[in-house]
């Protein structure tokens, strides 16, 4: 863990690319707040746990972390109230919330449950078989056929023209015959009788 003193010299000494901040962001997010006025440790949590909603952080791993901005740490001390109530006893209470419901009403942010798929905010949410991992999985299968599926553009369309066409346009009225093998592949059957025409043709002319 570094402070913000000691991360500005470091930058300024040494001029790494990034300084990693650990538990002091964890207990005080609002460090990141420089360009402007940091918003107050209620205003703090409850961005939080709006955020925490948004993305469909499980109920438990979002009680779990603002039972660390709740109680601070080094050289961090939070209020000594929370919505007029104690802080230690606010924390517990949010400790003891089994819902994402429950948390939001602890703390005064707008949830509707059924606004979210079923086991939203569980840890059960991407468990085998349920709701999110089908979800998930389907999102996958598409990335992958995405991906493999072949792309059509003007860049291949002139080479797969010329790859069946013996006679090969090269400006003007001259047309020179273009061998059939492709990639090494060998000349077989109507491929070789087709191309021994065009130079007999050739040579007539």
């Amino acid at each position: 863990d570094v402070s913000e003193a000691i991360g500005e010299e470091a930058t300024r000494q040494a001029g790494p690319v990034a300084v990693m901040v650990a538990r002091g962001a964890l207990w005080n997010p609002s460090i990141f707040c420089r360009a402007c006025e940091p918003p107050s440790f209620e205003e703090m949590v409850r961005s939080f746990a709006h955020e925490a909603v948004r993305a469909n952080a499980s109920y438990q791993n979002t009680k779990w972390v603002l039972s660390q901005m709740l109680a601070g740490g080094i050289g961090i001390t939070p209020p000594t109230t929370f919505a007029g109530s104690p802080m230690k006893a606010f924390n517990r209470q949010v400790g003891a919330a089994k819902s994402m419901t429950g948390i939001c009403e602890l703390l005064g942010v707008p949830y509707t449950a059924s606004d979210w798929p079923e086991q939203a905010h569980t840890t059960q949410f991407y468990r085998t078989g349920s709701v999110g991992a089908k979800a998930f999985e389907a999102a996958a299968g598409n990335a992958v056929a995405a991906a493999e599926a072949p792309e059509a553009s003007g860049d291949c369309a002139e080479p797969a023209a010329e790859a069946t066409n013996p006679t090969v346009d090269r400006g003007g009225d001259e047309k020179r015959p273009r061998p059939l093998a492709i990639d090494g592949a060998e000349d077989t059957g109507a491929a070789a009788a087709k191309r021994a025409k065009v130079d007999s043709a050739d040579e007539a002319a």
